[in-house]
């Protein structure tokens, strides 16, 4: 596809496996972009960096940073999660 991955590790937690779900999900939806745009993705480190980043390839065009997050209902609120991934 094209996406760039910057580090792996072996073993992701329980909580993440939702998060990988979605992020491949997501980065497949996006590989269309990658004519204006530079796809990154950080799927595998979870180190608290972005989970993919798209960089344009044209000064004028916005940059794209996109986390995810895993929201328990049960235990955690919405905004949990957005102060989670705005850390």
């Amino acid at each position: 596809m094209g996406a760039r991955i910057l580090k792996q590790s072996n073993k992701p937690s329980e909580k993440v496996r939702p998060e990988r779900f979605y992020h491949g999900f997501v980065l497949r939806l996006i590989a269309q972009l990658q004519g204006r745009y530079i796809v990154t993705s950080n799927r595998e480190s979870w180190l608290g960096r972005y989970d993919i980043m798209l960089d344009p390839k044209k000064a004028d065009a916005p940059a794209i940073i996109i986390e995810f997050k895993v929201v328990r209902a049960k235990r955690e609120t919405l905004e949990d999660g957005v102060r989670s991934a705005l850390q």
